[in-house]
């Protein structure tokens, strides 16, 4: 059967899982989601993904989006080496890293402008890879401008409403860094762009998450004001922007490419844009610039928290490290599966997790609270808007990806007593409050750990 990518050819996410397919001989055919005439809020497409967003693929019926979880599924499941996504645990926690820093950072900036146009970096990445893997994808544009992605058969496929989306007979996928990596897990000849090596994945990850949560926000950020509403241009964010690619300038000393040697699905989204562990716990103080310090730089030279320094190996992102953790020393698969469609849905969730969920959630208290400002009534629409995604993603599961815990749980459970401590009322939404209480009974080190830093986050807030 086809492997089906809903996208727009201008979307960098879906570019970046179309260039991971191209690359691992993957064939993909791409239907065109035009958002202006709102595709991806069609029935049809909102009932494979409520987050009715592209990309979104769709492997024989396993839909996944978000483009770093896809492009980490399509190296796992088809790649013929693990070289784009490398299975070694420290190498595939700094590939995660660079995608968490495009997904947060990187893309963000950008995708509110690009995700309307023929030059989309997440599009174009997904096409690349794509093209690579030797995959044909067929391409259906979705126009933002016309809101082809709020109509009701684009909501369908994908309640996310963006692009790009990929639907791989019947699997439906979105976020162009999950479909690269779907591509190569299901269609790659190897595993080289994805590796499968638990270190060497985690460094693809790393760069993922780099890409999505750092250059690719920041782009985004800037350029949206400028291009969208004729506003002047911001140099505070510009810096920010030069800020996130002398981050990449570092990771790239002495590499050929983002994470080392080979070429990884992290390089075409980033070119177009707990197991019974004890940790040795070091609190650094943002307030007194301790993450700016030289030798906290040297370890990691986005000073950033947390950090993870595993006897020399330094990794950062939470979600990547959630991923290294579990794959280095976890005593079995469950927390974060090695099935590549199991995998893919994790992965596509903690994406969702730091490009929607938390990044919102950021966004409307993170100014009340460091700049004593007041509460943006449109920012906190769009932090409900995350909260009904979640709702929808919890229908008829346990958890956020199934029926089983896995590590996306740790993550989304952290965001969403964040915001619950702070005065959101999560109880508005019966699966996410279910969600929230299950986890309170069942998450070893929820009351001591997790509500314990909830709590000093209130107090932020108060103080």
């Amino acid at each position: 059967m086809p492997i089906y990518l809903y996208s727009m050819p201008w979307s960098p996410p879906c570019r970046a899982v179309l260039l991971l397919a191209e690359n691992l001989g993957v064939e993909i055919t791409t239907r065109l989601i035009d958002t202006r005439s709102k595709d991806h809020l069609k029935p049809d497409f909102v009932k494979g993904n409520p987050q009715h967003c592209v990309p979104t693929l769709d492997d024989d019926g396993f839909i996944l989006w978000e483009s770093r979880a896809i492009m980490g599924y399509l190296v796992d499941q088809y790649g013929k080496d693990d070289s784009l996504y490398p299975k070694d645990p420290k190498k595939r926690a700094l590939v995660n890293q660079r995608l968490y820093f495009d997904i947060g950072t990187l893309f963000p900036r950008l995708k509110q402008y690009f995700v309307s146009q023929t030059f989309s970096p997440p599009c174009r990445a997904v096409a690349l890879v794509a093209r690579t893997l030797g995959l044909e994808l067929n391409d259906k544009i979705v126009d933002l401008f016309k809101k082809e992605h709020l109509e009701p058969e684009f909501g369908k496929i994908n309640p996310q409403r963006l692009v790009p989306v990929l639907d791989d007979n019947g699997f439906v996928l979105s976020e162009s860094r999950a479909i690269m990596g779907y591509l190569v897990d299901q269609y790659g000849k190897d595993d080289s762009l994805y590796p499968k090596d638990p270190k060497k994945r985690a460094l693809v990850d790393q760069r993922l998450y780099f890409d999505i949560g750092t250059i690719y926000q920041r782009y985004v950020d800037y350029l949206r004001p400028v291009l969208i509403f004729g506003e002047p241009e911001d140099v505070e964010k510009l810096k920010k922007i030069e800020e996130a690619l002398a981050i990449l300038e570092v990771f790239l000393e002495g590499k050929q490419w983002v994470t080392g040697g080979n070429i990884t699905i992290a390089d075409y989204t980033l070119a177009v844009t707990v197991s019974g562990i004890e940790l040795n716990l070091k609190k650094t103080v943002l307030t007194n610039g301790d993450h700016l310090k030289p030798e906290f730089l040297k370890l990691n030279p986005q000073h950033c928290i947390p950090t993870l320094d595993d006897n020399g190996f330094a990794l950062w992102e939470s979600r990547a490290i959630l991923a290294y953790l579990q794959s280095q020393y976890g005593k079995d698969e469950s927390l974060y599966p090695k099935d590549p469609k199991k995998r893919a849905v994790v992965d596509q969730r903690l994406y969702f997790d730091m490009g929607t969920l938390y990044a919102r959630i950021g966004e409307y208290y993170y100014p009340i609270i460091f700049q004593k400002a007041q509460g943006d009534p449109e920012k906190f629409k769009k932090l409900e808007e995350a909260f009904e995604f979640l709702e929808k993603f919890l229908t008829g599961s346990a958890w956020v990806a199934g029926d089983k815990i896995t590590i996306a749980d740790f993550a989304v459970i952290s965001s969403v007593s964040t915001a619950e401590v702070v005065g959101f009322h999560v109880n508005t939404y019966p699966n996410v409050a279910k969600y929230l209480a299950k986890a309170r009974k069942e998450l070893a080190g929820y009351e001591d750990i997790n509500y314990a830093g909830c709590l000093e986050f209130k107090k932020l807030m108060e103080n």
